[in-house]
């Protein structure tokens, strides 16, 4: 390495631990987040609807003129429970809800949760009408807190290694 670049590898290293800390901050409320919905009260509830719909979208890439299309998958569940004599309807399959790119995971949820199916209802009990249907902790969390701890680790050696 020349003597001209302890420059740049110090404002990389400083990026990387920057990067490193933002994963690690959003990794950590998301685990928490995840982790609270594990304690939430359940009730029976009952799903009203539930099917996979889809959303098609094109874009064109800017420098290669290529047009793109891409279809995102959904499963949309809906279901009703009550908490304390009121009625609720909810939507939320978990906290996180997200798309596919394939149709067959959206199917395989679907399939879980047919319509007049018996269900647990997982709610807030802060708020009853925030409830999901999978309360299990996903790997989003997880995943943000080793991306960012392979940032900050990648800072630190970068600067170490900067000192031979």
């Amino acid at each position: 390495m020349s003597s001209r670049e302890p420059g740049k590898l110090s404002l990389t290293a400083t990026l990387l631990f920057g990067a490193g800390a933002l994963c690690l901050v959003g990794g950590s409320v998301t685990l928490a987040d995840d982790l609270a919905v594990r304690g939430w009260s359940s009730v029976a509830g009952r799903v009203l609807s539930s099917e996979v719909t889809s959303e098609t979208s094109s874009r064109t890439h800017a420098a290669s003129g290529r047009s793109v299309t891409r279809t995102r998958y959904r499963a949309d569940v809906e279901y009703e429970y009550s908490v304390d004599g009121t009625q609720f309807v909810g939507t939320r399959v978990s906290r996180a809800n997200v798309d596919h790119l394939a149709e067959d995971p959206a199917a395989a949820i679907v399939a879980r949760y047919p319509p007049g199916g018996r269900i647990d209802v997982y709610y807030d009990p802060d708020d009853a009408s925030t409830a999901v249907l999978n309360n299990e902790v996903a790997g989003t969390g997880f995943s943000g807190l080793g991306l960012g701890a392979l940032f900050v680790l990648a800072a630190v050696g970068l600067k170490i290694g900067s000192r031979f």
